[in-house]
């Protein structure tokens, strides 16, 4: 037999293979090796051990399986100088455990064991993991429920939020609500009380003027200047009221016109200078840089430095009041005026002056005992100048008089556009013929007779129905319309509407219709603007503002 004979003919494999545990295995063996030399890739010797060896793996294997699976049955590997190769010659006999060992099974023997501790081993962490992983579950369905908690409670928390945020905004809205309810009647009683008040002192002051142009001696004169100067004092009481009620409504609108400075200055300055009994001196200086035509408000200017003027001669009993008008600024296109009135009177201290400018209060509670006031005139000229984009400012000391100040910027106006306005003479109006509409008789009587003293044609109607017979009916031309706006069946508003409509419908040129109203509130201003007139006189008239209103219509006539 050749060297490459293969093994397991030898002599001494039989005897080995006649052992009584081997005889068995190495039957099955021996049998499954010859059933394998059958195929020609398998009839090397490196074949038959790879065959061999693969079959102990298996077997191997198995065994370990076996008593992983039964561990009763551990004892019977648990024998020889290691336990597999115990159990190995136990099971196998002489035969398999030297074909193994002959075939290198020894030197794959710490792999493999290797293995099997690993394997073990890996078996412990699966374990180990596992226990993390449950436990782990446990911990995260744990914070998964407290999360639920709390979104719950934020939903609760949320809702309860939103319910009451919609109950606040209807709180709000109801509130709301209240309060424009509330303005809006405080407005309507300002506006009716403005409208009865000033419609009487129409006649008292109209009456108070026509009589001081009649011949009157001195003592009569002087009842009359009386009579005035109450009745402008009345008047400026219901002015401040009423400014400080629109001026906190937000419903203040300046008026900016062109004017004359000088006309402007003159007609404040003059009645303090016609007093010649008067002890107190009143000085007036004017800067001559100052611009000559201006454009303001004239109205507001007016009422601020009257106040001023008043308050000096009020509390001044004897020595000087001085007014200084200065330019600061001016770059050609405005300019930043200031005005100082300054007086010898009693002065005010240092902590009076701080309340000065509040509203409703007075440096000296005593002063309304001796002087009168609404404690008023301040705050208002504060609130006025600021409109204006200007400051105010007092500087005084007990026994050592006042100065009070206030800057405003206003527009240079060009000169040829303030001519033209006064081109016609001032105090002859006898080609201009106008109808004044009023229910009021006394106020029909003032109208007319203060139109008659510029010299203006002159018809009354007691209605607005009348008013409407003479000019759509009778088609009598007037070149100017004074309308009283509350009269009873047809009021001023819808008059106005039904001549603008019959202007329309018959191809007429519009009527100048100018508003005759004791109201003066922005929201009657624009009413009238909305009916088609086309500017307001407020009660009381003067001859002054009859004058302004007959000057504007005689440009285009």
């Amino acid at each position: 037999m050749s060297n490459d004979e293969p093994f397991y003919l030898k002599d001494n494999f039989f005897d080995l293979f006649l052992e009584s545990t081997g005889a068995i295995v190495g039957f099955f063996i021996l049998l499954t090796l010859l059933t394998a030399m059958r195929h020609e890739s398998l009839r090397s010797k490196s074949g038959y051990r790879q065959i061999i060896a693969g079959f102990g793996l298996i077997l191997f294997s198995l065994i370990i399986d076996i008593t992983d699976n039964f561990p009763e049955l551990n004892f019977l590997i648990i024998v020889g100088d290691t336990p597999v190769e115990a159990f190995l010659e136990k099971v196998l006999g002489g035969v398999l455990g030297l074909l193994l060992v002959a075939f290198g099974f020894r030197r794959w023997l710490p792999s493999i064991l290797e293995l099997d501790e690993t394997r073990k081993s890996l078996a412990v962490l699966n374990q180990d993991l596992d226990n993390q992983v449950k436990k782990r579950t446990i911990d995260l369905q744990q914070i998964n429920e407290q999360l639920q908690a709390q979104v719950a409670e934020r939903i609760n928390a949320e809702s309860s939020l939103r319910k009451f945020n919609e109950e606040l905004e209807l709180r709000v809205v109801q509130r709301t609500a209240e309060i424009i309810a509330a303005n809006d009647a405080k407005s309507h009683f300002l506006a009716m009380m403005s409208h009865e008040i000033r419609t009487p002192m129409n006649g008292v002051l109209g009456m108070a003027e026509l009589l001081s142009h009649t011949d009157l001696n001195e003592e009569q004169q002087q009842y009359i200047r009386t009579i005035r100067r109450s009745g402008d004092t009345l008047n400026i009481v219901i002015n401040d009221i009423l400014d400080y009620s629109k001026i906190e409504a937000g419903k203040l609108v300046l008026d900016i016109v062109p004017f004359s400075f000088d006309d402007f200055l003159a007609e404040i300055v003059t009645p303090y200078k016609q007093d010649s009994k008067s002890e107190i001196a009143f000085q007036v200086w004017v800067d001559p840089e100052l611009p000559k035509y201006l454009r303001g408000d004239t109205v507001r200017l007016h009422q601020v430095l009257t106040n001023f003027l008043s308050n000096a001669f009020k509390f001044t009993s004897k020595g000087s009041v001085n007014l200084k008008v200065q330019a600061l600024a001016c770059d050609g296109r405005r300019v930043q005026i200031q005005f100082c009135v300054s007086d010898t009177g009693e002065g005010i201290s240092q902590e009076s002056q701080q309340q000065l400018f509040k509203p409703f209060i007075q440096a000296d509670q005593s002063i309304t005992r001796k002087f009168g006031g609404t404690g008023l005139g301040l705050s208002i000229c504060k609130l006025l100048v600021e409109e204006m984009d200007g400051s105010i400012s007092v500087e005084s000391q007990l026994s050592k008089g006042a100065s009070f100040k206030f800057t405003v910027s206003l527009e240079v106006e060009n000169k040829e556009d303030i001519t033209q306005l006064r081109s016609k003479p001032v105090d002859n109006y006898s080609h201009l013929k106008l109808l004044i509409v009023d229910d009021n008789q006394v106020n029909l009587l003032v109208g007319e007779k203060l139109l008659s003293k510029l010299g203006v044609y002159v018809e009354a109607a007691i209605s607005g129905t009348q008013a409407l017979e003479l000019i759509c009916e009778q088609e009598v031309g007037f070149d100017l319309i004074l309308m009283d706006c509350e009269m009873p069946v047809i009021d001023g508003y819808s008059a106005t509407r039904k001549i603008r409509h019959w202007e329309e419908d018959n191809g007429r040129m519009a009527l100048n219709i100018y508003a005759c109203t004791a109201h003066a509130f922005p929201e009657n201003t624009i009413k009238c603007r909305e009916a088609g007139m086309n500017d307001i006189l407020h009660k009381p008239l003067s001859i002054a503002s009859l004058r302004q209103a007959l000057e504007k219509v005689s440009v285009t006539h």
